[in-house]
Order: structure tokens, then sequence, then C-alpha cells
């Protein structure tokens, strides 16, 4: 299929990838094989971002219980989600630090910047025209606005959330865009938000800071409307002598 993906080197990214490699192939595989048309497939019903992923082999992996934690892993970050079908498992890709979702991406890889890197010598090919930089007009220089501060309740939520919650949100800018973009009559109440965000602290699938989305993600995700999965038991080892 033509098209480029677009992996982000993120802090998130090397994260993943250091602690949880099987996680970070699954996530690629599913980078990889995902609709990158917003009409839907009319001859699988395959929905934008969606794939089927296939067994652990398929995927990738070395077992099917890497298989199985590396979808948990997934989804308890927030960066895919996976439905059961009879036909198989079906993977959709999510918004995340690592791999941006970019509407309409399945074009030719011409038509995004830099695709001729590859064609071209490291794409050293740059034109004067390109060099050069437009200087703003006077009087037409663009007022910056300064934001307005959150309503209370997300000021609330915002103190409620972990710290490296609040990090990976970058500023209260991104968390006040998600909340907006949920319409009105699907908004939790603010008592709703809170509880779920206490929850989701209390789980333990956030013990890890890879797995703590920014608070902006988990607003956009309408985390409150999933409740936490139990957190996996550690299971000991017992070495029986004769």
């Amino acid at each position: 299929m033509n098209g480029w993906i677009p992996l982000q080197r993120s802090r998130e990214a090397e994260e993943l990838l250091a602690k949880d490699p099987q996680a970070f192939c699954l996530l690629t595989q599913v980078a990889l094989r995902a609709r990158w048309v917003e009409e839907p497939d009319r001859l699988t019903g395959l929905l934008f971002r969606q794939c089927r992923i296939g067994d652990f082999k398929e995927a990738g992996l070395a077992s099917e219980n890497r298989y199985r934690r590396a979808k948990e892993v997934l989804e308890r970050a927030g960066y895919a989600a996976f439905t059961g079908t009879k036909r198989g498992t079906i993977a959709m890709l999510l918004d995340s630090p690592i791999y941006r979702i970019l509407a309409g991406a399945g074009g030719d890889q011409e038509d995004e910047p830099g695709a001729d890197a590859g064609r071209t010598g490291g794409g050293q090919r740059a034109t004067k025209e390109e060099g050069k930089k437009e200087k703003p007009k006077k009087g037409n220089t663009p007022k910056v606005v300064p934001f307005a501060p959150l309503p209370d309740f997300l000021e609330a939520l915002w103190e409620t959330a972990p710290a490296k919650s609040r990090e990976r949100s970058e500023g209260k800018k991104s968390v006040a865009k998600a909340w907006e973009a949920i319409p009105d009559a699907e908004r939790p109440t603010n008592e709703e938000l809170l509880a779920a965000m206490e929850a989701w602290k209390r789980s333990g699938n956030w013990a890890e800071e890879q797995y703590i989305p920014g608070l902006h993600r988990w607003l956009a995700h309408r985390k409150w409307e999933t409740p936490p999965l139990p957190a996996q038991p550690v299971r000991a080892r017992i070495q029986i002598s004769c």
C-alpha cells in the first residue's frame, strides 16, 4: 500500500520500545496495516485506522501470551484498541505521541514533504526559492491572544490527574480543546469525571509511568466511560527441590 506512517520521535515512543518491545512491535504492525482512507472499505467494512491483525505469528510476536500482554499494554496506554470478531481481531490505531493520526494519509509519499529524501541523495536538492522565508508585512503581525483559564471543574480534574499526565498534556490548552470537542449531550458530570480519574489512579494500571496518558488524550479517548482493567498480579515462582 502506498503511503507513509508518521512515527514521532517522542519520549513515549522511546519508553515503550525500551520497556516493552513486543507492544511496540504490535503497535507498528497496526500502523502498517491500518486503513488510511476515511471512507469505509466496501468489501471488509474496515473503518479509517482499522485493520485485521491476525494471530500472534502474523503480528510478529513470539507467543500467544506475549500477544495478549502486548494488546493489554497498548489498550491501557490508549495507543490502540482491539475488538474480537468471528473473522478475527480488529485493531484500531489511536492518536498518540507515537503514531500520529493524519486524515487522508493514504496518498503517495510524493505528497508528503521530505518524501524525495530517499531518491535525491538524502534530500539535499534544496533550491534558493525553498530557502527564502517570506517576511511579514508591516501592520499584518498577528495578535497573540492569551489563553483563558480552565473552568473550575477542569482545573479540579487537572489537579487530580497524575503529574505525568499533566506533563504529557503540554499545557492546559490541549485539555480545553479535548473537552470542547466532546458534544454537550455526551459530557459527563463533574462528579463522574473526577470519580473516574480517581478510579484510574487507584486501579494500578498506571503504576508504571509509560502507561499514563496525557490528560487531553484521556478525555479524547473518553476514558471516563471505560472502567480500568484490573492490574495484572505478580506471579511468584515457587521452586520445589526433591
